[in-house]
Formats: C-alpha cells, structure tokens, sequence
C-alpha cells in the first residue's frame, strides 16, 4: 500500500483466495498505481461492482484493465458511470468480459465525451453485433487522441457498419487491429 517505487500492478488472471475482503484490501493499495490489471473469470458481481466503484473515484490510473471477468447487466452501467467520473484514464482495455457492445461503450454523449480522452482501447474477446460498431463508428469519427482500437479476435457481425473515418479528424495515426 506505501511502497513508494510501485506503479504498475498486473493481476490480470488471478483469483484471489480472500474473497471480497481481499479485493478490497488490492484495490485499496492500488489508488496511487499508474496501471491497474485485474480480472479473473472467477469473479463474481460483487467483486466487478467494487472494481467499478474503485474506478470511479479520483485516482492517478492512466491505464486499465479488466481481463476475463465476467460483466453482467448492472455492472455494465457501473462501468460506464464510473469511466464518465475518471478523469484520469487513458489506456482501457476490457477483455474477455462476456461484454456484447455497446455495453460499457454506449453512445451518450457524456460517455462518448469520456472516451474521447482515451488513447488505446481494447475491447478484444467481446461481441460484436451491428450496433456496438456503430457506436465503435461513431467514436472513431469524434475529435480524440485515440491511437489504438483492438478487437481481435472479437465475434464480430460488422455487416451494415460503417467503419470510414474522417482522416481530418484524426490527429496523428490511428492503429485499428481487428480480426474476423
């Protein structure tokens, strides 16, 4: 919790034997940390909830990520809520959460105005369908800083969605991995 040189903590897999009162414990020493990685297929919503709520709170993350974790419909919200209030994030990588965009990433505008201050999103190992890529569209086609989107290797059904950009709009090279 104060040690003074850590910074990136990588938790991404790990199943924590305390339970809830651990995860507390983790997300608690982690409120000075640059990077936060954590997620585990056995978490249930309650331990998505306090990752939510932990997220939503002025912290000095830049990069997240929430890998192999199970997000269900309430937690979905918390998520986007929680993205909205941080400030702070830059690097979102949501991976293999059984998310079926839009999801987390919904077309509001305060949502979409909260991820214009990202630069790399990873939505990879999630659904797909036509409406999560309009949404993925129409991010692409807003003034951000955005430089990375992964979707690999996404259940993708990208028929009817437009994936052109306006070139002008995009300051610098945008990377676009996607993978049918």
């Amino acid at each position: 919790k104060k040690h003074p040189a850590l910074r990136k903590v990588n938790l991404a897999y790990c199943s924590f034997a305390g339970g809830h009162g651990m995860m507390d414990k983790i997300l608690g020493a982690c409120k000075k940390c640059d990077s936060l990685q954590i997620g585990h297929k056995d978490f249930d919503s309650n331990c998505v909830e306090k990752i939510a709520n932990f997220l939503g709170k002025k912290h000095s993350l830049t990069s997240f990520s929430l890998v192999g974790a199970p997000v269900d419909k309430d937690n979905k919200r918390l998520l986007s809520e929680a993205l909205v209030q941080n400030k702070t994030i830059e690097k979102l990588r949501l991976h293999s959460n059984q998310l079926q965009l839009p999801a987390v990433i919904r077309g509001t505008k305060k949502v979409m105005k909260a991820l214009s201050r990202l630069t790399h999103l990873d939505m990879s190992n999630n659904r797909f369908p036509v409406l999560g890529a309009k949404v993925m569209s129409k991010l692409l086609r807003m003034r951000s800083i955005l430089r990375s989107v992964r979707l690999l290797p996404s259940k993708s059904t990208m028929t009817g969605a437009s994936w052109k950009t306006n070139p002008s709009a995009i300051k610098g090279p945008l990377r676009i991995e996607v993978e049918p």
